[in-house]
């Protein structure tokens, strides 16, 4: 069985760390889990034209070093020398963006990364999209497709995005679907969602393929290491902080975390809780400053991170008292995930996906909730034999998903449809 997957989203992440979110998880995953399975053939294809990025990826990768571009054009590795040399400063995105699209039209569907030294005219079995859609070459005659759909944001809540503009990727992956599409949903909720948008579909050929934390994400007990990240993040040591991990942008409601945080604090008079925010700044984050500035006196007690990289992640989800996620929507969850890998109390939202992830584990309010996310937060904070059963439920629900079960899963689909 020969496998042709698109990593276009890992090429991007491996230039643009900030870009590393769960899609890129997800498609890593994918890549490694399959490669790792000894049931297929494994190659790659850069269907958005980021040839030299994923080139960059896979040679960083221990696993994929052996991966080469076939046909061996020549002069694209001089390309990426000279791009990377140029002193372009804040026009290198544009650029880089500009040559993606021009490679697209020229060698999109000529290029192709494998393993040994392949015969051009061995063709694939499966092409496999993890986000990005369809490419206008890929012959249905020749290939089963497979098409992965996260969510359906964009579509259901534009007002989340800026100018009501959102990323079109989401927006060209549905118009590429056709009836011979099989379509790959990380959650039943993203499956009701898709197909009640459109109604053309046939539920049959979606599938519901859930994801799993990756194992970077474990219950730490390491003392020094939980230390050096609190250091690292300015995190005082004597602190008992609610985490929370995701891009700073409208649809995440941090504004709503912000506002009951303050009020715990006028309530409960502790000089010890704080809150910790992680994640890079995304769009329309306006609101999330406006309540940080309306809780002046207490700025010292809330603190912006940033984007941590995944290995700081353990340690700082491990530390925390609880995490908490009181988002409007997800395709699936990853971070609430995450939290209960690593045993820590999850706080989330009753709505979309996240009851699937996170069942009878943690606490589940509605978004828009003010009081009772306030209420939730007290009372993990104040019972200590409720977080200790929280932690129990936790560390046993994530134990429900595993990226060897995606990828078993997902072979049994590869096999199914051919």
């Amino acid at each position: 069985m020969k496998i042709l997957l698109d990593i276009s989203t890992l090429g991007i992440g491996h230039v643009l760390p900030q870009a590393r979110s769960g899609v890129f998880r997800v498609a890593e995953h994918t890549a490694v889990g399959l490669r790792e399975s000894g049931e297929c053939e494994l190659r790659f294809s850069a269907s958005q034209g980021y040839l030299l990025e994923c080139l960059g990826y896979l040679q960083a990768t221990p696993l994929f070093t052996e991966y080469r571009m076939y046909p061996p054009y020549r002069a694209l590795p001089l390309l990426g020398a000279l791009f990377n040399r140029a002193p372009l400063g804040a026009a290198k995105s544009h650029v880089r963006f500009a040559i993606a699209i021009l490679l697209r039209r020229l060698l999109g569907s000529k290029v192709f990364f494998a393993a040994g030294s392949p015969s051009a005219s061995d063709q694939a079995d499966i092409y496999h999209s993890p986000l990005h859609a369809i490419p206008e070459w890929i012959d249905y005659r020749k290939l089963k497709v497979f098409q992965t759909i996260h969510d359906l944001i964009p579509v259901l809540y534009p007002q989340f995005f800026l100018k009501f503009r959102p990323d079109p990727s989401l927006l060209n992956a549905l118009a590429a679907l056709t009836f011979e599409t099989n379509i790959l949903c990380v959650s039943q909720s993203t499956k009701n969602d898709l197909c009640n948008h459109m109604r053309t579909i046939d539920p049959g050929k979606v599938s519901v393929l859930p994801l799993a934390a990756s194992e970077e994400f474990y219950e730490c007990s390491d003392k020094a290491a939980m230390l050096s990240v609190r250091r690292k993040y300015g995190i005082p040591a004597e602190a008992v902080y609610f985490l929370s991990v995701s891009t700073l942008e409208p649809r995440k409601n941090i504004a709503l975390i912000i506002k009951s945080f303050v009020r715990i604090l006028q309530e409960e008079k502790r000089t010890d809780l704080y809150l910790v925010l992680t994640g890079a700044k995304g769009w329309k984050y306006a609101e999330i400053f406006s309540e940080l500035a309306k809780a002046e006196e207490f700025l010292g007690r809330i603190i912006l991170t940033g984007y941590v990289p995944d290995e700081n992640l353990a340690p700082l989800y491990s530390d925390a008292l609880a995490f908490v996620y009181p988002s409007f929507y997800e395709g699936f969850g990853l971070p609430p995930l995450e939290a209960m890998q690593c045993g820590t109390p999850v706080i989330t939202s009753d709505t979309s996906s996240l009851p699937e992830v996170v069942g009878e584990a943690g606490i589940m309010v509605k978004p828009t909730d003010g009081d009772a996310l306030c209420q939730a937060m007290l009372s993990v904070s104040r019972d200590a034999e409720l977080r200790d059963s929280m932690k129990r439920k936790s560390i046993a629900r994530a134990g429900l998903f595993s990226w060897q079960r995606y990828t078993q899963e997902l072979l049994a689909l590869y096999k199914k449809a051919l």
